[in-house]
C-alpha cells in the first residue's frame, strides 16, 4: 500500500492518535508515530481486501487462509456464542464462520439503500442469517443458541445510551461496554469463544481463543470486565491490526480523549 500514513489526514488519523496515546501513554513519540503509521497501512489493506472478500468466489477466498487454530474450543453439544472484535479483517469471517456452522448475526441497516444491499448481500452470500439490532433480533439470537446453533456478536462496539451498558476497564481506561453478551450467556449458557482473522503474509490466520472463565459470572461487571480483558490480549498480538479509528472511549462521564 506504500507509506499511506503520510497521506491520510484529518479526523481518522486524529482519532487513531488519540486512542493510541490514551491506551499507551508510556510510548515514546517515535513509538506512537510508528503505531499510528502502521495502523493506517493496515486500514488501507482492510479496505482493499473487503472487495476481495465480498466478491471473490469461495475457492479463491479459501486459498487466503494460511492457518486455522483453536477449533478444539468450539462446542459440538451446545450453541457457540462467537465474539468477533474489530481486529485483523473480520469480514473474512463472513466466509469462514457460515461454512463451519449454522450462523446468525446481528446487522444494523445502512442509511443508503444501495450500500445496505451491497453489505447485506456480501455478508449473507455464504449462508449467514442476519437479524436486526432490536429486541426481535436479540430473541432470534437466543433461539438460535438454544437450538445449539452459533451466533456472532461484535463485543467492542459502544452501546447506544438507550440500549444500556456498563463502564468497565478496557486497557485500564473506563469504557462503556455492551451487556448483550452477558445477557445471552445468562439466557442460554452457550459456549463462548473469540474468533479473529489476523492478517499475515499473503493471507490470514483464523484463530479461536478461549474466553476468560469469569465471563460466565452472574455478575454483570465481572463478566464484561473479563470480556474486555480477552479483547486486550488479542489486540496485544499486533496493536496495529485493531480498529483504533473507532471512538471506543466515548459516552462516559470520565476523561474524554477526543476533546
Amino acid at each position: 500500500m506504500g507509506d499511506i500514513a503520510f497521506y491520510m489526514k484529518g479526523r481518522i488519523r486524529q482519532t487513531i492518535e488519540q486512542n493510541v496515546l490514551f491506551v499507551y501513554p508510556n510510548l515514546s513519540d517515535i513509538q506512537s508515530h510508528d503505531l499510528v503509521r502502521r495502523r493506517l497501512q493496515e486500514m488501507g489493506c482492510f479496505i482493499a481486501e473487503t472487495g476481495m472478500i465480498w466478491h471473490w468466489p469461495e475457492g479463491r477466498i479459501a486459498q487466503q487462509l494460511r492457518q486455522v487454530q483453536g477449533e478444539e474450543h468450539w462446542s459440538d453439544t451446545r450453541g457457540n456464542l462467537i465474539l468477533v472484535p474489530h481486529f485483523g479483517n473480520w469480514e473474512v469471517l463472513s466466509y469462514y464462520l457460515p461454512n463451519k456452522v449454522e450462523l446468525t448475526a446481528l446487522y444494523e441497516n445502512r442509511q443508503i439503500a444501495a450500500v445496505d444491499n451491497l453489505v447485506r448481500d456480501a455478508r449473507e452470500r455464504f449462508g449467514a442469517k442476519l437479524v436486526p439490532t432490536d429486541r426481535g433480533g436479540v430473541r432470534a439470537l437466543i433461539k438460535a443458541l438454544r437450538r445449539g446453533e452459533s451466533v456472532a456478536v461484535l463485543p467492542d462496539q459502544v452501546p447506544n445510551r438507550s440500549s444500556g451498558g456498563v463502564v468497565v476497564p478496557f486497557f485500564n481506561r473506563p469504557a462503556l461496554t455492551q451487556t448483550l453478551v452477558h445477557r445471552l450467556i445468562q439466557a442460554t449458557r452457550a459456549n463462548v469463544i473469540f474468533v479473529t482473522a489476523q492478517r499475515v503474509e499473503s493471507g490470514f490466520n483464523i484463530v479461536t481463543d478461549q474466553v476468560d472463565p469469569s465471563i460466565y459470572s452472574n455478575d454483570q461487571i465481572v463478566s464484561t470486565t473479563a470480556m474486555n480483558r480477552t479483547i486486550e490480549s488479542i489486540v496485544t498480538r499486533d496493536p496495529s491490526q485493531y480498529q483504533w479509528e473507532y471512538k471506543r472511549f466515548r459516552r462516559t462521564e470520565f476523561e474524554d480523549p477526543y476533546k
